[in-house]
């Protein structure tokens, strides 16, 4: 499994990525994400300190509303995709990088001089990494495809939005790595 989003408050694991594909239109949709494979994303932390590249797409975009997501990002959701671990390169600041293990196995990456949340790994799945889209300066285009742990979403916001929900964990096949 690849993990795209977290763990909930009961620490279970939030599977938003395995590498099967279920349906033509969720296979169509990562086919469009990876799109240009020799494109490359560049993202930073808020204080500019830590850089970063990816060479390639990415894989579906989700919004996760649960609890570690919500307090992590100090917002109502957090927004990730996952990527191919040889994709990934740190460009500068490797030595800002600090982690924090949310749950077993579970490790969010940040900049330890701004805070800024960057990416996250999963001991179960070294081939991949969940990158927080508000870190990228640039997305081609990159939309969205569901809610997941809407279970646990905060009650003060509202889901106005025509993506698909999950309570939970989403169905594998939403969020293969680009």
């Amino acid at each position: 499994m690849l993990l795209v989003s977290c763990a909930n408050a009961a620490a279970r694991t939030c599977p938003t990525s395995r590498l099967s594909r279920t349906t033509s239109a969720l296979r169509a949709l990562c086919m469009s994400s990876r799109g240009d494979s020799l494109r490359t994303i560049t993202g930073r932390c808020l204080c500019g300190g830590v850089r970063f590249e990816i060479n390639g797409g990415l894989g579906p975009v989700v919004y996760c509303h649960c609890s570690m997501c919500r307090r992590a990002s100090g917002s109502s959701f957090a927004t990730n995709a996952s990527v191919r671990k040889e994709n990934f390169r740190i460009l500068s600041g490797h030595e800002l990088l600090t982690e924090y293990e949310s749950s077993p196995g579970n490790r969010r990456t940040f900049c330890s001089k701004c805070g800024s949340p960057l990416f996250g790994t999963a001991a179960d799945i070294p081939s991949a990494r969940r990158v927080r889209l508000g870190a990228l300066d640039n997305v081609d285009g990159a939309k969205a495809v569901a809610h997941i742990w809407t279970g646990s979403k905060s009650d003060w916001f509202k889901i106005t939005d025509g993506l698909e929900q999950f309570e939970e964990e989403p169905p594998d096949s939403y969020c293969a790595p680009g």
